[in-house]
């Protein structure tokens, strides 16, 4: 739908804006926005970069009020307003001149808001944005169990000519062992750290904001916690020591968390002029000139240990495969998306092992639906993931066996995602016998992309694998429509390329219906066994999801 700018020009002449600029798909506006509490107009720019409207247009004060105060939510030291979420909000596209005065409401709603002074929750909810510090990863499970930590591990490297990532961890050593694929260990060095939880909202508040130096983070923890100079004493005592370049202050409110370095750029003739690192500290808080002369590194502190970003999408703090030990058989196009996906559920952190068991090498004809990529061509696909996966976690535990260990009664579960009938039938076989201790899911895509399909095998009172002839068309826990014919693709002779055609979609599908699975296996919810997604309606059949009981006339189970 094409923005008629006639009636939007209409709209806003009719409140009292006039057209300044129309260049490059570029208009502005001016005119005042009204803030009834303060019976005031003030006067604002209304400017479109989009005439689209795909977003809501910018709002631009001219000049600040005096009402305003000098660390205020929602503008920017430009005089921007911040009257909308660009994410949420939704300009009907059959009524722009209506949604265009609509926004104008809502910036001067934002407006009166600040006037009356009812900003306190928003600053606090936008703490990190007044606070403007470098992001921080912090590798530290459990930190706020304690207070001091005297030799944590720290680096800063440079992921781009843009971007760069500073991260602490329990030690130099664990970050080099942890990190071994990401930085240098020389590139590493040891920082002490004093944290401190307080019972209150961190805000932003002073004139010297956000602070710069010591002084401007001791003015500001008056008002927020004493507690907070304390802290800044035990580093202040840190950095009495010339060899140690900095000390970090970790500070955690109820609504943020908020950290900074103290840098220890004195002279040295200043440090030997007190006989212990507790004089110094105690010298420089006394003195505003001393505290001035101490620069401050900001950050913004986010967790980054497995714990927390496992957590982080589960409402019940669930962990997922976390500690448990997992085989994947198979790492195919089926089997290449799961393992990211059970890596993403916790497989192979938190004393966990993930396995992955695939002798088959990576072949150009695999790139349409493979998730590894040129790179990894005429090597094992069981070695690209095991590589892709530790450079996307840095804690994972992940190996590879050709002998996938499935035997071994200290394995929690196995996945079987090669797509083979022979090896299917064989593992099922295994698990049927009592060979196999470990629960067993199975998952494939049914035919040429009909459907993806996934059962567990783990009671014995359910059905097994071969119980449900899955891949007879017409039966009754088969995708395959009656009469269906599966076509596949095939060399010259024994030695060509087997290869039933299915597209990207269905083996991610697949990939995502085991996950689902295995994911409610690990919060002890089995049920359904058997599970089932219909891709292809005019070659296949719906089949519910459903817990089937042996077939007495299976050849496996029967017995």
């Amino acid at each position: 739908m094409k923005v008629d700018f006639s009636e939007v020009n209409r709209a806003l002449f009719e409140h009292g804006f006039t057209n300044q600029r129309n260049k490059k798909g570029i208009s502005v506006y001016s005119g005042f926005l009204h803030v009834a509490s303060k019976e005031e107009n003030v006067k604002a720019t209304i400017i479109f970069l989009d005439r689209d409207m795909k977003k809501p247009p910018y709002i631009r004060l001219d000049s600040m009020p005096d009402w305003v105060p000098i660390v205020c939510p929602h503008i920017s030291h430009d005089g921007l307003l911040c009257y909308l979420d660009s994410q949420r909000a939704y300009l009907p596209r059959w009524e722009f001149p209506g949604a265009v005065i609509s926004c104008i409401h809502a910036a001067e709603a934002m407006l009166d808001k600040i006037a009356r002074g009812e900003i306190e929750r928003d600053i606090e909810d936008e703490f990190l944005a007044y606070w403007a510090g470098k992001p921080l990863l912090i590798d530290l499970p459990d930190f706020s169990k304690r207070r001091n930590f005297d030799d944590l591990g720290f680096f800063d490297i440079e992921l781009d000519e843009q971007r760069s990532i500073q991260l602490i961890g329990v030690s130099p050593s664990y970050l080099a062992s942890a990190y071994e694929d990401f930085v240098k260990p020389d590139r590493i060095h040891s920082t002490p750290l004093h944290f401190v939880e307080i019972d209150s909202p961190l805000g932003a508040s002073g004139d010297n904001w956000p602070p710069k130096t010591v002084y401007d983070l001791l003015e500001w923890s008056k008002k927020i916690s004493p507690s907070i100079q304390d802290c800044v004493r035990n580093a202040l005592c840190d950095i009495s020591d010339p060899s140690k370049p900095q000390s970090l202050v970790l500070i955690k409110g109820t609504n943020k968390s908020c950290a900074v370095a103290i840098k220890g750029n004195i002279d040295f003739f200043l440090y030997k002029k007190y006989r212990s690192p507790e004089q110094f500290a105690q010298r420089v808080t006394r003195f505003q000139k001393l505290q001035k002369r101490f620069e401050l590194i900001r950050f913004e502190p986010t967790p980054t240990d497995p714990e927390s970003w496992l957590t982080r999408n589960n409402q019940d703090k669930h962990l997922g495969l976390s500690g448990k030990r997992v085989i994947l058989l198979g790492c195919g196009s089926v089997g290449g998306y799961l393992a990211d996906i059970l890596a993403k559920m916790g497989a192979g952190q938190l004393g966990g092992e993930l396995i992955l068991s695939d002798d088959d090498s990576l072949q150009p004809g695999n790139l349409g639906r493979h998730i590894l990529g040129f790179a990894d061509i005429g090597g094992k696909k069981s070695l690209g993931m095991r590589n892709r996966l530790r450079s996307m976690y840095p804690h994972i535990e992940v190996n590879v066996s050709t002998d996938a260990e499935i035997k071994d009664r200290s394995t929690h579960l196995v996945i079987d995602a090669t797509g083979s009938k022979e090896v299917s039938h064989y593992i099922n076989e295994l698990k049927v016998e009592g060979e196999i201790s470990a629960d067993v899911i199975f998952t494939w895509v049914a035919g040429e992309g009909i459907g993806a399909q996934a059962i567990l095998v783990s009671d014995l009172n359910y059905a097994c694998l071969t119980c449900l002839e899955t891949d007879r068309p017409g039966g009754i826990h088969s995708v395959l429509k009656n009469g269906y014919e599966t076509g596949f693709k095939e060399g010259s002779g024994g030695c060509g390329d087997f290869l039933v055609p299915f597209d990207v979609t269905a083996a991610i599908h697949a990939a995502s219906l085991a996950g689902k699975m295995v994911l409610d296996w690990s919060r002890n919810r089995p049920h359904p066994t058997l599970r089932t997604i219909l891709l292809d309606r005019k070659n296949g059949a719906a089949v519910t999801d459903a817990s089937p009981k042996p077939n007495r006339q299976c050849p496996i189970c029967a017995n």
